[in-house]
């Protein structure tokens, strides 16, 4: 016999308490008067003997309730063999995520799990229920294909947890009395301890499978900078994680890039902590880009690689919009340019559907934004797009407020008419810091300029200063909204607001605000049930489109949903490995990466002290086979004692009634 709660039988001392009493009782004289004391003599001998045969029975009786009260309390059990009657069904859940892959003895876990399983299905009557992480429903399987169906079962890396899974048994109609076998490690981000606790009352047997290595390192995240430049140094930034309890030490780090190995650094972790390493590479390829991180950490590999991919644009677009009359002096900058295809539009001419196709958009001194403009424009910004803000000289501020409001931008108060030069540029920022390596190097004079509308302060608004007045004033900032950039001048390029528009310093400040407007937004997406990619603009969107992986051996339609400015592709859960895929249509080819969850890095698990003793958890450490006998249930018998105490509370009031 066993016991849940050992520690409720010492109050089995209390039962000392009913001889107490008796002897108290014992010593207790009690006058009689009687009429005639003739036969006192045999009455008093008669009574004398049942009174005491009485009063023991009455403390033994209330010893036993007192001590199976301690003992029910203690829930005591036997362990018997886990015997299958005719009206059980069983039902096998073999966790087979990634984590599974640990070892012991160069044994995977999930070879153990399954082994155990083909022990167990002489348990089962004629049909056993199967069930796993990738599996949508408890698959109901005849024991002569079971095995078939075991070695079919491979690592999966499809979401899940213990809830859903149980949450797939318990609504399966066709399961009647199930014993349940659950088969794992029981990593703590999946199984949850008082989720566990509070299925204790279904008859389900946890069996824990613990590999050798807790160690893990693992590969959690790569992005780069906003802008990669083709044929200059770029900086990839890896994130990577010790789970272990030892320091690691000049870890091997490779980078590939369109199929070569292009760069080789290393990195030391201490135990438990996170780092992140700066891989230098380069590209001399415009367009689509693919490449992954690789590190080398047995047993456990699932999170050891990363992939990511980026496009890099070999002609960017700029769309000016102008009121009346065309702005000159963009159209001079970007005019024969080779990497800059420049177009100009009249406000009331748009075509709004085209907007997504543009990398930059110019407010070129607009007199009045109209309401259209505004939705359009904030719309646009929210795509990873960059807009360049010019006002007019006689801008309706209201209708440019109701603008700079909707995006989070300082809004204008007013116009000053007072001259004041640009005193310096912020050399740190990307449109400058390539150009210029001091204030005025390069340059006869900074530009003066005659008028610039003030706008009010706001420490809420996120901003970067970029041109710099002699009072200190920002002539030029860069504010953000979303996922996309504003450059807000505080004047025009027409000669009334003074001689930036002549000056050497407005060709850097153009060209590098399109060439750095273009952002790799998603480098690559994280495996998902139904993962989806929404892509900003697709310009023939009634193409057929079709995925594949980089190796061409799986090939699907996604589900396509487009509306003006956004095409969703849905890819219906086909996608179950990490990797490069590529969208193709009639005239579109779209790359993206895809990577495992780290999930499952963090070696934690459950131990039978999480789980107080209240459902049967049994661990496999060190052997690889699990034997039937093995498997016990608990057959509890506080249930008997309660029953017990009830008959001995009937004969206490019997023999206190006679």
């Amino acid at each position: 016999m066993n016991f849940k709660y050992p520690f409720f039988l010492y109050f089995i001392l209390l039962s000392i308490i009913p001889v107490i009493i008796h002897f108290i009782n014992f010593r207790k004289h009690k006058k009689i008067l009687f009429s005639n004391v003739k036969l006192l003599q045999a009455i008093k001998h008669k009574k004398s003997s049942y009174n005491k045969l009485k009063d023991i029975i009455l403390m033994l009786t209330r010893m036993l309730a007192i001590s199976l009260l301690a003992i029910s309390f203690a829930q005591p059990f036997f362990e018997k063999e886990n015997v299958i009657s005719t009206e059980n069904d069983i039902v096998m859940y073999i966790d087979n995520s990634p984590s599974m892959n640990n070892t012991i003895k160069k044994v995977s876990l999930l070879e153990i799990a399954k082994n155990q399983a083909l022990k167990l299905k002489d348990n089962a009557k004629q049909n056993i229920f199967l069930i796993n992480n990738q599996d949508n429903f408890a698959k109901k399987v005849s024991k002569s294909e079971f095995e078939n169906k075991i070695s079919e079962i491979n690592i999966s890396y499809t979401d899940y947890n213990f809830q859903s899974i149980m949450s797939k048994i318990k609504n399966n109609n066709t399961i009647k009395n199930p014993i349940i076998y659950v088969m794992s490690d029981f990593q703590t981000n999946a199984f949850n301890s008082q989720y566990l606790l509070k299925d204790s009352i279904l008859n389900i047997e946890y069996i824990q499978i613990l590999g050798d290595q807790n160690d893990n390192i693992s590969v959690d995240s790569c992005w780069t900078d906003p802008q990669i430049n083709v044929n200059e140094n770029n900086i990839l930034y890896v994130k990577i994680t010790n789970h272990g309890n030892y320091d690691k030490n000049k870890i091997p780090i490779s980078l590939f890039l369109n199929n070569k190995l292009n760069s080789i650094d290393n990195i030391s972790i201490k135990s438990n902590q996170t780092e992140i390493a700066e891989i230098n590479f380069s590209t001399n390829k415009y367009g689509w880009n693919y490449g992954n991180i690789k590190i080398n950490d047995h047993p456990i590999t699932h999170d050891d690689e990363m992939y990511f991919s980026f496009n890099i644009e070999n002609k960017k677009q700029i769309l000016n919009i102008y009121d009346d009359q065309e702005n000159k002096y963009l159209y001079k900058i970007f005019k024969d340019d080779d990497v800059i295809k420049y177009e100009s539009q009249n406000i009331n001419q748009l075509n709004y559907n085209s907007f997504q196709k543009y990398n930059v958009i110019v407010l070129n001194e607009i007199q009045n934004l109209n309401n259209s403009i505004i939705e359009n424009i904030t719309q646009y910004i929210s795509q990873n797009k960059t807009v360049v803000i010019l006002p007019n000289k006689n801008a309706n501020i209201e209708s440019y407020n109701q603008l700079l409001r909707k995006i989070n931008i300082e809004q204008i108060t007013d116009i000053n008419y007072n001259d004041n030069n640009i005193k310096k540029l912020n050399l740190q920022s990307n449109i400058y810091k390539n150009v210029f390596t001091s204030d005025r190097d390069g340059l006869i004079e900074y530009p003066t300029i005659n008028q610039y509308y003030k706008t009010q302060r706001s420490s809420k608004v996120v901003k970067e200063d970029l041109i710099i007045l002699e009072n200190e004033e920002a002539f030029m900032s860069k504010y953000f909204y979303e996922n996309g950039e504003i450059y807000f001048f505080k004047s025009g390029l027409s000669d009334d607001f003074g001689n930036f528009n002549t000056n050497a310093m407005i060709v850097p400040t153009f060209y590098n605000i399109v060439l750095y407007s273009f952002k790799n937004k998603n480098i690559y997406y994280n495996l998902s049930n139904n993962l989806t990619l929404n892509v900003n603009y697709i310009e023939n969107k009634n193409q057929k489109f079709e995925i594949s992986n980089f190796n061409n051996n799986k090939v699907f339609i996604p589900r396509i949903t487009n509306t003006s400015n956004v095409t969703k592709f849905e890819t219906l859960n086909q996608i179950t490995e990490n990797g490069h895929y590529v969208i193709k249509g009639l005239d579109t080819v779209l790359v993206f990466s895809v990577n495992y969850t780290n999930s499952e890095s963090n070696q934690e698990y459950l131990d039978a002290k999480s789980l107080k003793n209240e459902i049967n958890f049994q661990s496999i450490k060190e052997n690889t086979s699990l034997k039937k006998g093995d498997i016990k249930t608990q057959q509890p018998l506080w249930k008997y004692c309660i029953m017990i105490i009830i008959m001995c509370l009937f004969l206490e009031f019997i023999l206190i009634r006679l």
